[in-house]
């Protein structure tokens, strides 16, 4: 009998964390599907298949939900960007690019609806929130593209004309561009990818040492026209 008690709280976990799994799934959708504006609690609730307090209860409102959002996709792309070691600036930048489309190409519907909501609440970044801010995508790459650089301009594969702080954020600007029209859907995967290499290898080009220069302004020669 105490066996039996004591798996009641277990099951009744279990049942909220699905419940909660199909208000997240459902909130993704419904973003990617029908926009951001679509997505309201009422809808939610009824497309998740719960009432209204119980959504509540489990998640919150819905800057919550879209706080949840946000954070469960900075946490399943961060392992991929943060996996990426090399001494080689190319190399880091390509699989930097790489990684995020690696990721991406698994659940295309699921990172939309994520850069969305992010792109609608973007205070939710400026204004420092302590649980998103340290795995926001934007904290991950920068920090990993500043690295990169200032590892380059230390072993003299990059000249240091341009400090490591503004190559990495040109880097992430023209990367940040592009993440926005795929999110929105006015570019293919594909297309995202080559922008992000040309725009990243040139703009290394622009500091680099002359053998250095010459591999990136291959791998530029290498992607095609646009």
């Amino acid at each position: 009998m105490a066996g039996d008690a004591q798996k009641l709280p277990d099951l009744r976990e279990r049942n909220m964390q699905k419940r909660r799994e199909r208000i997240l799934a459902e909130a993704r959708r419904m973003i990617a599907d029908f926009g951001y504006d679509a997505l309201s609690t009422r809808a939610l609730a009824k497309a998740a298949g719960v009432t209204q307090p119980t959504l509540y209860n489990l998640i919150g409102s819905k800057d919550e939900i879209v706080r949840e959002l946000l954070i469960e996709s900075a946490e399943r792309i961060e392992g991929m960007i943060l996996s990426i070691r090399s001494d080689d600036p190319l190399r880091n930048v390509d699989a930097f690019t790489q990684s995020i489309v690696d990721v991406f190409t698994e659940d295309p519907q699921y990172y939309r609806a994520a850069l969305i909501a992010a792109d609608r609440n973007i205070d939710l970044f400026a204004n420092g929130d302590e649980t998103l801010q340290p795995r926001s995508i934007a904290a991950i790459a920068m920090s990993i593209l500043r690295a990169t650089c200032e590892a380059a301009i230390a072993e003299g594969s990059l000249r240091g004309d341009v400090g490591a702080e503004e190559l990495s954020a040109a880097l992430y600007s023209c990367f940040k561009a592009n993440l926005r029209d795929w999110g929105h859907g006015v570019i293919s995967l594909e297309t995202f990818a080559r922008r992000v290499r040309s725009a990243q290898f040139l703009i290394l080009a622009a500091d680099a040492a002359p053998e250095l220069r010459r591999r990136l302004i291959a791998a530029n020669d290498g992607l095609g026209p646009p």
